[in-house]
């Protein structure tokens, strides 16, 4: 009996171990900072949860300093990224380096650690001083390849202090005063008698030199400004990214134009409105600001001159283009094994949605393929009946439109779903 107590307490022990380890390695650092004179190495790793490659990411490093500073950031020679921005500014009395970087790959590497960079602090107080460097707000956001946007507010960094110290100036030595050297007497000298004038002819003088009449400088004329065509029709065309509800137009420079006017129809007054003038000729792009999801929108647009006066004449308007924004990310994902090799994907229907697409695979960032598309706007139900019992898979679930031109256009992808099946 007492041997088996003695068992039962032992076994007590080693649970009560292992959970206190268990704790303390959920609290390990996400962000790590070293501390190098005045330069503080920045490293990432790859955040809980993440269950897709991380393309864009944002982190803001406060400080705060004893004197005031500059900041530099440099980023690690191993990144390869199209975005590399990092901007230093003052907010009240703490400093913020805003880090971003943004590109096609995954910035996080194999091993789930991202070297980020180095931040480097500068002063012009001949005073030594000291920083604290944390991360503001304990947060990263970031960006992964299906377009989500996540923030992580727990990365638990502990911050760090650098502290320069600079010497006293030494005290510059009072040079000691050379005493004066005693006056030289110099001997008067026997007077030279002086000798006779020497008589220099009178010579003939030059004739004056004519004075010549510079010609007037002519002021080159202005170039000509090209004449304005009041009849000439310029054609708008739009194109939509996917998952975005902007619609980005371009058009063609107009001959002797001062400006452009983008008309957008409002469909509940039944007129054409003026959306966008653009002041600059040589200007002939735009981006609309935020419009609804999956909804198709006609634009049209006409060149002007502005006179001396400031009047304007106005050109023709050109044919009416179409632009259909994606739909909206489809919500409420839902999937369900209730049968033996099956497994059963719902959701809610998205406004302007054609149809919709069902993407499957094997592991949470494994490679995703489309198993099904299905057609119509309430078209929110499937069964997969191409699975196997007792495997997991994930599924995700995007919407599409289809323009006046027949091109689809594609939303962005719901958060992964995760079943087991029967």
């Amino acid at each position: 009996m007492k041997k088996r107590l003695t068992h039962i307490l032992l076994c007590m022990l080693l649970l009560t171990i292992f959970f206190s380890v268990s704790v303390k390695a959920e609290e390990k650092n996400r962000a790590t900072l070293t501390v190098d004179e005045n330069r503080v190495g920045i490293s990432l790793e790859i955040p809980a949860g993440k269950t897709d490659a991380i393309h864009s990411l944002r982190i803001r490093l406060s400080v705060t300093a004893s004197e005031e500073i500059t900041g530099t950031f440099a980023f690690d020679s191993n990144i390869q990224t199209t975005v590399q921005d990092a901007a230093w500014s003052k907010q009240n009395s703490v400093y913020i380096m805003d880090v971003i970087l943004s590109g096609k790959q995954d910035l996080i590497s194999e091993s789930g650690v991202l070297s980020l960079g180095t931040l480097s602090l500068a002063s012009d107080s001949t005073n030594s001083w000291s920083a604290e460097i944390g991360i503001s707000e304990n947060s990263l956001e970031y960006v992964n390849s299906f377009g989500t946007y996540e923030k992580i507010t727990d990365m638990n960094v502990t911050p760090v202090t650098v502290k320069v110290e600079n010497a006293e100036p030494e005290p510059t030595p009072t040079a000691t005063p050379i005493p004066p050297e005693p006056p030289v007497v110099i001997p008067t000298a026997t007077p030279i008698p002086p000798e006779p004038p020497v008589i220099i002819p009178t010579a003939t003088p030059a004739p004056p030199t004519p004075t010549v009449t510079p010609e007037p400088t002519q002021t080159p004329e202005p170039t000509p400004k090209p004449e304005f065509n009041p009849s000439a029709k310029y054609k708008l065309s739009a194109s939509v990214k996917t998952g975005s509800n902007r619609i980005s137009f371009k058009w063609k420079q107009a001959k002797g134009a001062d400006g452009y006017q983008i008309y957008q129809y409002n469909s509940k007054t039944k007129k054409y409105e003026r959306m966008k003038t653009v002041l600059d000729p040589k200007v002939t792009s735009y981006t609309s600001k935020t419009l609804s999801y999956g909804t198709t929108y006609s634009f049209k647009i006409r060149a002007f001159q502005a006179n001396e006066d400031g009047k304007r004449t106005y050109g023709s308007f050109g044919p009416v283009v179409k632009a259909t924004t994606a739909p909206a990310r489809p919500s409420s994902l839902t999937v369900k094994s209730s049968r033996k090799k099956e497994a059963a994907v719902s959701w809610k229907k998205v406004k302007g949605a054609t149809g919709y697409q069902i993407y499957r695979s094997t592991s949470s960032k494994g490679t995703y393929k489309r198993i099904k598309t299905t057609m119509g706007n309430s078209a929110i139900k499937y069964t997969d009946k191409t699975v196997s019992s007792r495997r997991t898979y994930y599924y995700k679930v995007r919407a599409f439109s289809v323009n006046s031109s027949g091109k689809r256009i594609y939303g962005n992808f719901t958060s992964v779903k995760r079943v087991k099946v029967k």
